[in-house]
């Protein structure tokens, strides 16, 4: 009997950050609705704002250096595109790992009173990403709303979708 699978990977690096990136997109946005990580993708306009979070840890990734290399089991990369890359890697992060009810680690931690990975992930996004005179809107956002929530100024809620839809059409132009 098994509960997982093991992959031996030579970059791993860059293996950490796609990992950073697929993170980045799921964990903390979903957590911030309060919703498991499917319903999440569904709500209206929240599968833009993860895709747009996990964009800019890609671009990231790449500043530092990262390659697109593929991880969970994924194939071979078939594509030169980040974007596309990080569609297909959430993408299969909610068909093979995720559940109706899968709630990610951050929810689960803020539902038990501890803190989240907000600077660890979203945080380093912003972080990198301002080191090489760039932004992070999208992140960036993410990371207030999460630092608020963790600091009780905030609950975890569906409503807190409308601000980072309001983030994401500054950012896309709508």
């Amino acid at each position: 009997r098994n509960s997982g699978r093991v992959e031996v990977m030579d970059d791993i690096r860059s293996a950490k950050w796609m990992k950073l990136v697929v993170n980045a997109a799921e964990l903390i946005p979903s957590a911030i609705v309060n919703l498991p990580l499917n319903d999440a993708a569904r709500f209206p306009g929240m599968l833009e704002v993860m895709r747009l979070a996990g964009y800019e840890a890609m671009q990231a990734a790449q500043a530092d250096g990262a390659k697109i290399i593929p991880i969970i089991g994924m194939p071979p990369i078939t594509t030169n595109h980040p974007e596309r890359y990080v569609d297909q890697i959430f993408d299969e992060v909610l068909k093979t790992f995720s559940k109706p009810d899968t709630l990610v680690t951050s929810l689960q931690d803020w539902r038990k009173g501890r803190r989240a990975e907000v600077q660890e992930v979203n945080g380093w996004v912003v972080d990198i990403l301002q080191s090489h005179g760039r932004d992070a809107p999208m992140n960036r956002k993410v990371v207030e709303l999460g630092f608020e929530i963790e600091a009780g100024k905030r609950d975890a809620s569906p409503d807190n979708s409308k601000l980072m839809i309001e983030t994401y059409e500054a950012i896309a132009g709508n």
